[in-house]
């Protein structure tokens, strides 16, 4: 009968740690989850990502973060400053894979958005990532994408530039 106390105890407090926590992470500042995100996109891809305009987190079991004024950095051979331009940017992603350091997106909304796929005379696409190494990171970044379930994109403009034919790269 014992065990059955200290199984209770335990769920309650795990109980009592996440609700502590999404106080806590209410009552923040959203704008040092702004500056931690786009610190760990860039540290990922070794590129900039600037979050300019507002910035929303909403803690649930489904937390979901929404940013105007989005801008990702191009390669450094790049014919433009930015790869991806975005004016809005809804993301809902799943809790518990999160918590297992995966990151599976439900949803994604991207609005306003303007892309530049491009390659160099090499054949090296932008979208090739680890050009610039993270500060204290042996490597030059990478990984693995996330998942994404469901993607939708309004008013978007993607232009494609290729240095190369296009039957040469692929």
């Amino acid at each position: 009968m014992r065990w059955w106390h200290f199984v209770l105890g335990l769920v309650g407090l795990i109980i009592l740690v996440v609700v502590v926590g999404v106080v806590l992470l209410s009552v923040q500042d959203v704008n040092k989850f702004k500056d931690f995100l786009a610190r760990k996109v860039s540290e990922r891809t070794g590129r900039e990502l600037i979050i300019a305009g507002n910035f929303d987190l909403s803690i649930s079991f489904s937390p979901s973060i929404t940013a105007d004024n989005v801008t990702f950095e191009n390669a450094a051979w790049g014919t433009r400053p930015e790869m991806l331009k975005l004016g809005h940017v809804e993301a809902k992603v799943a809790l518990f894979p999160m918590l297992g350091g995966d990151i599976e997106v439900e949803r994604l909304i991207l609005e306003d958005m303007d892309l530049l796929v491009e390659t160099n005379e090499d054949g090296v696409g932008n979208w090739v990532f680890g050009e610039k190494k993270a500060e204290g990171d042996g490597d030059g970044g990478g990984g693995e994408l996330p998942v994404i379930e469901d993607l939708q994109v309004r008013n978007a403009l993607v232009v494609i530039a290729m240095a190369r034919p296009a039957s040469v790269m692929w």
